[in-house]
């Protein structure tokens, strides 16, 4: 979207790591490692409220746009990357208008207004957003009333994430036990609930194939992996080539091209679930 700037969705587990010196500790040391501690633990907390205030940016956008009818206008393309053996990568900016009826919403303007993006601040020279003055009094609004962003309180996600470790992860965890045998006892205990519930309230973060999808629950406040029973798909196929006579085409689709039957499939689910609300039961 352009001209505004939304907050980062980091991991919740992401370290921020300090050195610190070791053996005796003289007053200058002592007093840097505790500059340390005070500097990872506002560190440790703006991750924690970068995460919550993305969620809730994200559940917003969800909500307002899936499934709606949207017009694009086109503002400005901005170029990043230096290197010289890669050519520039061209990002193109729009504002995108929320069709209803006879009126159009600025959902650019409405993100900001709820406090859950910033505005960037254009030299007077670089183009920017159609609506850019919307933003500015929206932002300006949004910081007297301290909504999201600009408010000191921020609430807390949590999030249990049930889904498999990457391959490499590191195996070790406290209490002597491993990050895998904590993952699958987690999972053991949610499974127990999640049998006994006949539907369950979802939404599909991911599509992965026509028949695995990683799903979060609200209710339950966890991540997990999903795959659909009683059916047997052909796994998508990655494009060996890339397609850059078409650059019209969006990345999704230059990676998963229709043309296998395993690819058509991923289309067809992915249009029709992905970031939508579901109802799941939970069968093995």
């Amino acid at each position: 979207l352009s001209s505004i700037r939304a907050p980062r969705i980091v991991k919740q587990d992401e370290e921020v790591k300090y050195s610190h010196p070791t053996g005796r500790l003289t007053g200058e040391d002592k007093e840097k490692t505790e500059q340390d501690a005070k500097k990872k633990e506002e560190d440790d907390e703006e991750i924690k409220r970068e995460f919550a205030i993305a969620q809730e940016a994200k559940e917003f956008m969800r909500n307002a746009l899936i499934g709606k009818k949207v017009k694009c206008i086109f503002d400005y393309p901005r170029s990043f990357g230096n290197n010289k053996n890669q050519p520039p990568q061209v990002r193109l900016y729009w504002s995108v208008y929320l069709v209803e009826g006879s009126t159009e919403k600025n959902i650019a303007v409405e993100l900001v207004r709820q406090g859950l993006a910033r505005v960037v601040s254009h030299p007077e020279d670089e183009l920017r957003a159609t609506d850019y003055q919307d933003l500015v009094v929206s932002e300006k609004n949004a910081e007297s009333a301290h909504k999201g962003i600009h408010s000191a309180v921020y609430r807390q996600q949590n999030v249990i994430n049930l889904t498999p470790l990457p391959r490499g992860a590191d195996a070790s965890s406290g209490g002597g036990e491993t990050k895998s045998s904590n993952l699958i006892a987690k999972c053991k205990q949610f499974f127990t609930f999640f049998q006994n519930k006949p539907r369950i309230d979802a939404i599909v973060d991911y599509v992965f194939a026509a028949s695995r999808f990683k799903l979060s629950i609200p209710s339950q406040g966890c991540v997990i992996m999903f795959t659909l029973q009683g059916c047997i798909v052909d796994k998508p196929i990655k494009a060996t080539e890339d397609i850059a006579a078409k650059p019209d085409i969006s990345p999704f689709d230059k990676q998963f091209p229709p043309t296998s039957h395993g690819n058509k499939a991923l289309h067809f689910t992915r249009d029709h679930v992905y970031q939508r609300k579901v109802q799941i039961s939970v069968a093995s």
